[in-house]
């Protein structure tokens, strides 16, 4: 199995396209672009720029931009945001990432999950989203041990968090 190790880091000071200097609380655009060898690149955009974006991303959520302190917590609406970014992703790399937000949102209360049931594609998990009252659905992917940490550990990466400590 290849191991994938993603450093992307906190968000940017600055809008990759204009250059405009991010302020404590503003929002902004976070993306993941994948390049040429299948590493994703963190990119920031302030909301001007990402309106006139079209650029295609792996996936993106809105932030708001948070100078130098170290995060304590997880910001859970950050995670719900990247974890709904996903939901057109129905299987792969992006599927699992999908499904390991949706079980620590679910932890959280953030996500409820309100059944489990087996079909003849496997366990599906269906959640509500009291937020959106939205219902997803998720395929477990049935993922091993090993699996599970390495997704966590590039969920902990992509959001300078230590979501692995908090679980």
């Amino acid at each position: 199995m290849l191991e994938t190790n993603y450093q992307l880091g906190q968000s940017k000071k600055t809008c990759l396209l204009c250059g405009t200097e991010f302020q404590e609380g503003e929002p902004c655009f976070s993306a993941l672009q994948e390049d040429e060898s299948g590493d994703l690149t963190r990119k920031d955009f302030c909301s001007s720029c990402w309106a006139e974006n079209d650029a295609e991303f792996f996936s993106h959520w809105q932030t708001s931009f948070q100078n130098a302190h170290p995060r304590k917590k997880v910001d859970e609406n950050e995670l719900l945001a990247f974890y709904n970014s996903l939901e057109t992703k129905k299987n792969g790399h992006a599927y699992e990432l999908r499904y390991i937000l949706a079980l620590y949102l679910a932890r959280k209360k953030k996500l409820q999950l309100i059944e489990i049931k087996n079909s003849e594609k496997g366990e599906e998990l269906v959640f509500d989203c009291p937020e959106n009252d939205k219902r997803t659905v998720i395929l477990d992917p049935e993922l091993s041990n090993e699996r599970i940490e390495e997704l966590t550990e590039e969920i902990d990466s992509l959001f300078s968090v230590k979501l692995s400590k908090q679980v």
